[in-house]
Formats: structure tokens, C-alpha cells, sequence
């Protein structure tokens, strides 16, 4: 009888720590480049760790944003960055997680320089 009590009784606390766990929910991670006229290149992050490598063409504004979204875990890295040639346009680079800005640049004066947003996913 003792013997089956002792079961019973680690089963049951057995239960209640995998109960206990809590579950990590995935992000939707989506990067958004705004204010681009002539195409631009863009380097970013994604599941497999590596870094993609792309020329985007055309004229992308607030309505019509270049986008790539994926979904993510609290923790992981990510990295966006791109590089555009028109001496006026004031690119905007973005991350945003579950639809909310995560972080975001503004391209400077200076059009050779790359506007790069990076980060980790918190935990909250």
C-alpha cells in the first residue's frame, strides 16, 4: 500500500512541475523599410541564421512598405539593414513585433552609410 501511495504521490508532483512550465509564445517578427525611391539593397536576419542578401527595386512609401515577416522566440537575434543610393530620400528601417515597433532608424544626410536596426527579442 505504501508502495502505491509513493507512486500516486510522485506522479502527481511529477504533474504539477511540467504544469508549472511556462510556455514560450512565438513573435511575429516583420521588418519594414519606408521612403525609398529607386530600390535599395537589404541585408536581414532570419530563422536559419544566416543572413540574406537582396536588391529590392522600385519606389516604396508608408502605404505601400517593403516587408519580410517571420515568426521567432523570445531571445533569438534580429538584424536589418539596407542601403539606398537617392541623395533625398530619408529611408526608415523597422522592426516590429506582434505589429508594434521594436525599433526603428531614420537614414541620415549621409546616403552612403547604411541604416542597420538590430536587437533581441525580450522576454516579456
Amino acid at each position: 500500500m505504501k508502495k502505491r501511495m509513493y507512486i500516486v504521490l510522485a506522479s502527481l508532483l511529477s504533474l504539477m512541475m511540467f504544469s508549472c512550465e511556462k510556455q514560450i509564445d512565438e513573435v511575429k517578427v516583420t521588418y519594414r523599410i519606408i521612403n525609398f525611391e529607386d530600390g535599395f539593397q537589404v541585408y536581414y536576419k532570419h530563422l536559419t541564421d544566416t543572413l540574406n542578401t537582396e536588391y529590392i527595386p522600385g519606389t516604396y512609401t508608408l502605404a505601400t512598405p517593403w516587408t519580410y515577416s517571420f515568426m521567432a522566440e523570445p531571445g533569438d537575434i534580429v538584424y536589418v539593414s539596407m542601403k539606398d543610393t537617392i541623395i533625398d530620400s530619408f529611408s526608415r528601417v523597422q522592426v516590429l513585433l506582434n505589429g508594434k515597433i521594436f525599433k526603428e532608424k531614420i537614414r541620415t544626410t549621409d546616403r552612403f552609410m547604411p541604416v542597420t536596426v538590430s536587437g533581441v527579442i525580450p522576454f516579456d
